[in-house]
Parts: structure tokens; sequence; C-alpha cells
């Protein structure tokens, strides 16, 4: 009944009479599941700077354009119901609905998820949320490693591959697909979360408080993650040109 639920957000008083018992009965079950996936069930690991160092050598390895870029961080929305108070905080622009969002860190040659920060207000936008990411704190990323992102954030964070600078000539055009390369495995990592309603854009809207979104969001990476180590991550080589 848990997994119904993450996957496809119904609504407690159909998952009720679907699986005949109680709403009480089955609000309890979910609380119960929820949290012990979310917490017992980890599988999200960020890297120690010796295990990024050895992603560097695999991506040497293998023929990666640009192997120092190890990690792929991207943002997603999860739709939700007007909260009851500051409403302006969770209100998305862009999705034109009340949201929260995650920032998302995945391992580039493989897309496993590495680190998720849930629970920013909906009015964010990546770049301030990376601002508050615990990633972004001294001793996370090893000097050598880089971390691809979206074109919006700021090329004066060394850490950060945002693209090319605005120059001119064919020499724009060749460094813009380069990093069209090297960044697209973000959208199938994201593409791939999504089967989980209430981690995705395409989820329905969530009924339930802020708290426990937050922790069906975390317990649904933990499942969706675990398909990746299983199956021994994305395949990735179409980044190649």
């Amino acid at each position: 009944m848990s997994l119904v639920f993450l996957s496809k957000n119904e609504h407690l008083s159909d998952l009720a009479t679907t699986f005949g018992i109680s709403e009480v009965v089955a609000k309890g079950y979910l609380n119960d599941v929820v949290k012990l996936i979310a917490f017992n069930y980890n599988t999200l690991e960020w890297r120690n700077y010796e295990s990024q160092l050895q992603m560097i050598k695999t991506n040497q390895r293998n023929g990666l354009e640009m192997p120092n870029v190890i990690i792929s961080m991207d943002g997603t929305s999860h739709f939700r119901r007007k909260p009851y108070l500051r409403q302006y905080l969770y209100y998305c622009g862009e999705k034109k609905k009340h949201c929260i969002q995650t920032l998302l860190f995945s391992e580039r040659s493989t897309g496993i998820l590495l680190h998720a920060d849930i629970g920013y207000p909906g009015n964010n936008n990546d770049i301030t949320n990376w601002l508050y990411s615990a990633i972004n704190t001294p001793g996370q990323l090893h000097p050598n490693a880089k971390i691809s992102t979206d074109r919006l954030f700021p090329r004066s964070d060394s850490r950060l591959y945002s693209g090319p600078k605005q120059i001119d000539g064919e020499s724009y055009k060749s460094a813009h697909e380069l990093w069209s390369r090297v960044h697209n495995n973000k959208e199938r990592v994201v593409n791939r979360l999504k089967r989980y309603k209430v981690t995705g854009t395409e989820g329905s809207v969530f009924r339930g408080s802020i708290e426990f979104h937050c922790l069906c969001i975390k317990a649904s990476l933990n499942l969706c993650n675990k398909h990746l180590l299983e199956s021994g991550g994305v395949n990735y080589r179409l980044e190649h040109p």
C-alpha cells in the first residue's frame, strides 16, 4: 500500500478502500513505512575525496570528455496543496502552483544519486538553493573535481561547470556543444525519478503536511536509487559525439 502511495500519490480514502482497511489504519501504515524507508533504508551516500579522485580516473579510462566533471546537479519541483501560512514562500511563478523543491546531486558516469537537499520553498530558484546546500561547504568537493550545472549558474564559481562564457565565433559553438554533451545526463536522471509521482513535476498535488511530503520524497529517492544501484546505473555512453 505504501509503495502504491509513493508511486501514484492516491488519496488516503481510495487506498483504504482498495486494500479493505480503515483510513486510520492506512494512515498509520503510511507513516510507519515511509519513515522506515526514509531513515533506515538510505541509499544516498556522498563520496569522499578519495572516491572523487577515483571517479575522475574512471572517467579518464572510459574516455569521457572533461573527466574532472564528476557530478551533475539539478533541481526539481514537487506540487503540493496551498499551505495555510506563508503561502508566498511556496508559490512557484514558473509552475504557477505551490511547490517545494529538491536539489539533486548525481554521479555523472552512472546517474546514481549521491545527495539530495529536500524541502526548499517553491519561491526559490536552483541558484538560491545551491547557496544553502550542504554540499556548498568546505571539504565536500575535491579541488580537482567539478559539478555540472545549468547555464544560469554563475561562472565565477570554479567548482561549477555551467557552460562556456559568452564568446563569439566557432569556439563558442564548440564549447557549448561540449557542455551539452557533458550535462545531458541530468534530464535522464530527473525523468527516471518521475516514475515516483511525489518526486517529479508531473506528479499530482500532494495533500499531506510539508514535513510528511519531504519524508515521502526522501523515501522515493531511496527506492529509485536502489534500482539504479542494482542495474549499475544509467548508460551514459550517448554523451560521446
